[in-house]
C-alpha cells in the first residue's frame, strides 16, 4: 500500500469508523448508567430467574448527582484577550448567536459523563455574519491527532443516520471536506458494523465533491474531561460503575428481605388444619386482622380420659423480623467510597438528617475537593472552548483577532461567604488596587453585566456633563473696596481693581 494510499479519504473513513465503533460502545455504557439503565450486577443466576423482571424501576441512581454537581459549577462567563482590543467583544458575539451559554452546559454533561465532548465549527450561513458552532457527541464523532503533537488535528470523522434512514458520514481534513451516504437505509441505529457499509459519495445540489475547507484546519475541536497523554478523556462514571452496581443489589436485597422476612412470621402446633373436600389442598385455620380473633376449641373430654396429661395442647409463637439495618450500613459504606473517589461532598450523595444545619465553614471545607477538581477541569475545557472560538473567529472573517493569548472567564466555582468576600473586594478597590471592571468581575458580575453597568454609568456621566454645560455661568460675587475719597464702592464684574 503506498503512502497516497494509506493517506486517502477511503483510508481514513475505514481507519475512523473502526475508532468510533470501538468508542462508542463504552459511551454508551456510560450514557445508560447516567440515564439509571443499568444491568443487575453481583447476582446468581436464580436470583436473576426469579427477581430479574422485578429490577428494571429499582436502581437508585447516584449518577446524575455526581455528574451534576460539577457541570453546574462549570460556567462560562465570557473571554479574555490581553490585548484588551475588540476580539473578546466579537467573541462574545458569536458565543450567544450559538446560544452556548446553554449549549455549553450539555458539552460539559456530555464530556463528564463519556470523557470528551466535541464542537464542530462551520462557516456562518448565507445571510448571517456568526459562524456555526454545533456540539457534537462522542458516540458520533471521532478525532486524530497528530501522534507527537496532540494539539495538531489531522482528520475528523462525523456519523449519524439521517431522517430518511441513511446513514451519513462526513470526513474532515484540513483541505477538504468529504461526505458519504450509505448505499442501503439502516434499520439498526446502533454504531455495530459501520465498516461493512457501503459508503457512495454524497453532494447536495450545485455543491463539489469534495467541498473545499476554507477553514484551513479540523474544524472539530475536543472538550476533554481529565485527558490522558493520547488525547482521550477520562469518564466521571467509569471509576464509581462497581459501586452503583453494589448498591443496586444492596438495595434489591433489602428490598426482597422486606418482603420476605421482615415481617414477624407466626406459628402454630399441635392444631387441626382442615383440607378443603374439593381440592385436597389445606385451609388457613386463621385469618390475621386487628378485628378478628383467634380461638381453638377445648380437648375433648374423650382425649382427656384417654391420654390424661399428655393430651397435646395448641401453641403459638412468633419469630423475630429480619434486621434491615446491615443493608442500609452497606449502602452507606458503598456511597462513601464514591464519594472520596469522586470528591463529591457526602451530602450531595446523601443527607444525614439533623436538628442543627450545618456551619457555613463545615460546608465550605466539605467543598474544598471538589472546588479543586472543577478548577482543574475548567482548565482542560477552556482550552478547548478558547480554540474553538479561534476557529470561530477565523470561520467569521476576523483572523487577525484569533490571538494564542485568549483566556476563559469562569463563574466562581466556591461557596463563599458574600459578605466577607464583598467587604474585601471593596477595600481593595478603595485602596486604587482594583479597577472598576476587575471589581466587578471579582464580586461575579459577568460579562454581559459588567458591559451594562459600564455602560450605565458612561450615560450617567455625559448626562452630567451635559446638563453642566447647559446651565449658564452663576454670576461673582460683587466685590466692595474703597475710592480715592476713602468711600466704599461696587468694583463692576466682581473683579477688584
Amino acid at each position: 500500500m503506498t503512502e497516497a494510499e494509506v493517506y486517502s479519504p477511503e483510508w481514513w473513513l475505514k481507519r475512523l469508523l473502526a475508532r468510533l465503533r470501538q468508542r462508542s460502545l463504552a459511551c454508551s455504557e456510560f450514557h445508560l448508567f447516567y440515564e439509571g439503565q443499568q444491568p443487575l450486577a453481583f447476582a446468581s443466576a436464580k436470583f436473576r430467574e426469579v427477581f430479574g423482571q422485578r429490577y428494571g424501576r429499582l436502581p437508585a441512581n447516584f449518577m446524575p448527582l455526581v455528574v451534576d454537581a460539577e457541570r453546574e459549577r462549570l460556567i462560562v462567563q465570557g473571554f479574555r484577550f490581553l490585548n484588551r482590543s475588540e476580539g473578546d467583544k466579537v467573541v462574545w458575539r458569536i458565543w450567544q448567536d450559538n446560544q452556548l451559554d446553554a449549549e455549553s452546559q450539555i458539552a460539559h454533561e456530555i464530556a463528564l459523563t463519556k470523557g470528551a465532548a466535541y464542537t464542530l465549527v462551520s462557516p456562518p450561513a448565507p445571510g448571517s455574519t456568526s459562524p456555526l458552532i454545533t456540539i457534537e457527541d462522542p458516540t458520533e464523532v471521532v478525532l486524530e491527532t497528530a501522534p507527537g503533537n496532540r494539539r495538531i488535528r489531522l482528520a475528523a470523522l462525523k456519523v449519524y443516520t439521517d431522517d430518511d434512514g441513511y446513514a451519513r458520514a462526513y470526513l474532515y481534513l484540513p483541505a477538504s471536506v468529504y461526505r458519504w451516504r450509505s448505499a442501503q437505509k439502516r434499520g439498526d441505529q446502533t454504531y455495530s458494523g459501520l465498516e461493512s457499509v457501503t459508503w457512495s459519495p454524497f453532494a447536495e445540489e450545485g455543491e463539489d465533491w469534495p467541498i473545499p475547507n476554507v477553514l484551513g484546519v479540523v474544524p472539530v475541536i475536543p472538550l476533554l474531561n481529565r485527558p490522558r497523554r493520547d488525547g482521550s478523556g477520562r469518564s466521571e462514571i467509569e471509576p464509581v460503575m462497581g459501586n452503583q452496581s453494589a448498591i443496586n443489589k444492596l438495595r434489591f436485597d433489602a428490598l426482597v428481605a422486606s418482603e420476605f422476612v421482615a415481617f414477624p412470621q407466626r406459628w402454630a402446633i399441635n392444631i387441626d388444619i382442615p383440607v378443603d373436600p374439593d381440592t385436597g389442598q389445606p385451609i388457613a385455620p386463621f385469618k390475621p386482622g386487628v378485628d378478628n380473633l383467634w380461638a381453638m376449641r377445648r380437648p375433648d373430654p374423650d382425649e382427656v380420659a384417654e391420654y390424661g396429661d399428655k393430651v397435646p395442647s395448641p401453641s403459638f409463637g412468633q419469630f423475630p423480623a429480619a434486621d434491615l439495618r446491615p443493608y442500609i450500613e452497606m449502602i452507606r459504606e458503598e456511597v462513601g467510597q464514591m464519594a472520596s473517589i469522586y470528591r463529591t461532598p457526602y451530602h450531595y450523595l446523601l443527607g444525614e438528617p439533623t436538628s442543627v444545619p450545618p456551619s457555613g465553614e463545615s460546608l465550605k471545607s466539605s467543598e474544598a475537593p471538589l472546588v479543586k477538581k472543577i478548577g482543574a477541569q475548567a482548565i482542560h475545557f477552556g482550552e478547548g472552548w478558547e480554540e474553538t472560538m479561534r476557529v470561530a473567529l477565523i470561520a467569521a472573517g476576523q483572523g487577525s483577532k484569533a490571538r494564542t493569548d485568549g483566556e476563559t472567564i469562569w463563574a466562581d466555582p466556591e461557596t463563599r461567604n458574600e459578605a466577607a468576600r464583598t467587604d474585601s473586594i471593596l477595600k481593595q478597590y478603595d485602596a486604587g488596587l482594583l479597577p472598576d471592571e476587575f471589581a466587578l468581575e471579582e464580586l461575579g458580575y459577568s460579562q454581559q453585566q459588567i458591559e451594562r453597568i459600564s455602560g450605565i454609568r458612561a450615560q450617567e456621566r455625559a448626562d452630567r456633563e451635559a446638563e453642566a454645560a447647559a446651565e449658564p455661568p452663576e454670576p461673582p460675587d460683587p466685590v466692595v473696596e474703597p475710592d480715592e475719597q476713602g468711600r466704599m464702592r461696587l468694583v463692576p464684574g466682581g473683579m477688584a481693581g
